[in-house]
């Protein structure tokens, strides 16, 4: 029998700092916003990588434009000795691909600490022969296409717009003619842009592929960060890559670094998992005074879709070298927050700076600061308006939940209608949290689309949705719980659901989320009978976990080949109804006794809500959702009694499809289920 959450529980789990473990700071604990950091000199050493996970690193992100794989795999081994004395903490990792970059070529004699002066006004010649050993009049690069991609009068900028060029002219074939615009010193084999030019490279190079099989996959890496995507076939061919070599779980982050990508971005979001607004050679691409209205428009898009969001690139880059950022970075940090971002990523600062663990803990400090002037419900709001104006109901897109990604095309599916109503209820009924038992994460991605600004409690039996919730789920606390296996759509005994609840009002007390018995929780999980899939939402007391009903016993009692619900002593209690002998058609949305009293654990204060006024919370919801679905009109809505009080009717919400029902018990305030095909 799953645990209660008693007197003694709220008293030894309220301190976390009583842990033998190492601490995370209040900001890395506290933060909703995900940082992604990348790991280098500077950081991939097992005190420095526990340091950073302590200040709020989710994720650890190894860059492959440099070091090979047995380098990368010291620093993978080493975080997980880090994450081995830090029981309960998860940390996903992240593989960035090099890309089909363009470089310049090497030097016959360079001066300067290895680098050529380039003088302003003077001719330069680029060729593609990448074998020549510039003296500072010729320079070789490796796109060998660069003679037919530019125009005289186009600009090329080299190492990250250091060194500015101007076209003259091009042979056609194998030279183009520059004048250089300004002074500078530059290194060998330097990053080179060519604004407004499509440039005609495979998004995987012979090298990004052989990461990705030979290292990526086989060391089962969470996410693959894909550069200078440009189209959603881009996608669509490292996918099949991935999943060609048994990285089917791997998911994508595409990466938006020029103008070709934004112009395909629609189509980019509905086919990738997430993208990152990489600002670093966008800003080289595009004019640099454009990318904040890029970054602006990429996210609202993702938020609309659902899709997780990183802006990444120069976001502290004043702490590669000093200990504190400047204001405007600070400022940079805060309105990528506000504008919606799952995550923001840190670069230099953490690989080769003087100061990774100060520039981690700001961020993590700035995004606290950002969250508290957040406006969840006006977010939510504008996603409910954005669905209606995008047409309601385009189709259940059961394939996609199975794959653990989300369609924009797949707008308020049986699983989003309840997300959507979960998360008003819970802000509606003052929820302290909200359990969610992720099976792929899918559902949990899209209470990030809501804007859920209430704590969400992930559940999970498997290692990966976990790393993914922390990774890229804002809000998100992980559980995982290796022995609960059984649960969700793949299982239809669901013997483990009420355990796997009572464990999450467990953690929720040890995170000083719930500290009262009589604090109201709501749980959202899927479940299946038969062949039937199901989702469930339900509230319920911190104090009565032990008595949450299974939904697959007594939420279907009277179903064909339902099983006895078990006798515990939710279902003695006199007040409780028999649930409806009615076959669940799709989705369960259902409310435990939020009037029996805490027994368990004495209220510390009062309840912040009476029942009747939870049920009211619910029964709106229910009322939207059902709104939301096409087909479904109550045949009651909710009358006004005492004034501002609202409570069910007499006859109730009674939603109708076909010679299915489903009615709420206006004398005990229960819902024995609320159905939805």
């Amino acid at each position: 029998m799953a645990a209660t959450v008693d007197s003694a529980m709220v008293k030894q789990c309220g301190r976390l700092a009583e842990s033998p473990f190492p601490p995370r700071s209040d900001a890395a604990l506290h933060k909703r916003t995900r940082i992604i950091c990348t790991l280098g000199p500077s950081s991939w050493d097992v005190d420095m990588l526990g340091v950073l996970l302590d200040e709020g690193m989710n994720v650890a992100r190894l860059n492959f434009s440099h070091g090979d794989h047995e380098t990368h795999k010291r620093t993978i081994g080493r975080l997980k000795e880090a994450l081995a004395i830090r029981p309960g903490r998860h940390c996903a990792i992240m593989l960035d691909t090099k890309g089909p970059e363009i470089r310049t070529g090497f030097f016959a004699a360079p001066n300067d600490g290895g680098k050529l002066k380039f003088a302003k006004g003077d001719p330069l010649i680029l060729t593609t022969d990448y074998d020549h050993k510039s003296d500072g009049t010729k320079l070789g690069c490796t796109y060998k296409k660069l003679p037919t991609s530019v125009k005289p009068g186009g600009q090329i900028l080299v190492a990250d717009g250091s060194l500015v060029l101007e076209v003259v002219s091009t042979d056609g074939t194998a030279e183009v003619t520059c004048k250089i615009m300004n002074d500078c010193a530059i290194g060998e084999r330097k990053n080179m842009n060519l604004p407004g030019v499509l440039v005609d490279l495979p998004v995987l190079q012979d090298k990004d592929t052989k990461d990705l099989v030979e290292f990526a996959c086989p060391m089962g890496v969470d996410f693959v960060a894909v550069s200078f995507v440009q189209s959603a076939a881009d996608v669509r061919t490292v996918r099949k890559t991935l999943d060609g070599a048994g990285g089917t779980k791997i998911k994508i982050i595409s990466k938006i670094e020029n103008q070709e990508g934004l112009d395909n971005f629609a189509s980019i979001v509905d086919e990738t998992d997430s993208v990152m607004v990489a600002r670093g050679d966008l800003g080289m691409e595009i004019p640099p005074e454009r990318v904040f209205r890029a970054q602006k428009s990429m996210i609202a898009t993702c938020n609309g879709a659902g899709k997780p969001v990183i802006v990444a690139t120069q976001m502290l880059e004043s702490m590669v070298s000093n200990p504190r950022p400047t204001r405007a970075e600070c400022s940079d940090v805060a309105n990528a927050v506000l504008d919606g971002a799952d995550a923001v990523m840190l670069s230099g600062e953490t690989a080769g700076g003087s100061f990774p663990k100060e520039a981690v803990a700001i961020m993590a400090r700035t995004c606290v600061q950002a969250e508290g002037e957040f406006d969840f419900d006006a977010a939510y709001q504008k996603e409910l308006a954005t669905m209606r104006e995008s047409g309601q109901d385009k189709g259940d897109s059961t394939r996609e939940w199975a794959k653990g990604r989300i369609s924009r095309s797949a707008s308020l599916s049986v699983v989003e209608s309840t997300v959507s109503a979960a998360t008003q209820a819970s802000r509606d009924a003052a929820a302290k949290a909200i359990v969610v038992l992720a099976a792929s994460g899918a559902t949990t991605q899209l209470f990030a689309k809501y804007k859920c600004g209430i704590p969400l409690i992930v559940v999970t039996a498997h290692d990966s949705v976990a790393r993914y919730a922390q990774a890229l789920i804002p809000g998100a606390y992980v559980l995982h719980v290796p022995d609960l296996v059984k649960y969700g759509y793949a299982d239809d005994t669901g013997d483990d659901e009420p355990k796997m609840v009572a464990e999450g009002t467990k953690f929720a007390c040890s995170l000083g989320l719930v500290t009262s018995g009589d604090d109201f929780l709501c749980a959202v999980h899927s479940y299946r009978v038969n062949k039937q899939k199901n989702i469930a939402m339900r509230f319920f007391h911190a104090s009565s976990t032990t008595n949450w009903r299974d939904p697959v016993g007594a939420g279907l009692a009277g179903a064909p080949g339902a099983k006895t619900p078990p006798k515990t002593g939710r279902q003695n209690d006199s007040r409780a109804v028999a649930p409806a002998a009615t076959q669940s058609t799709g989705m369960t949305m259902d409310m435990v006794d939020v009037k029996q009293p805490a027994s368990a654990v004495a209220p510390k204060k009062p309840s912040m809500l009476s029942g009747q006024t939870a049920m009211m919370s619910i029964c709106t919801a229910a009322t939207a959702l059902f709104n939301k679905r096409s087909g479904f009109r109550p045949t009651r809505g909710l009358s006004a009694q005492g004034g501002t009080k609202f409570a069910p009717t007499t006859d109730a919400i009674v939603a109708t499809t076909a010679s299915r029902s489903a009615r709420f018990d206006p004398e005990t305030g229960l819902s024995p289920a609320m159905r939805v095909t």
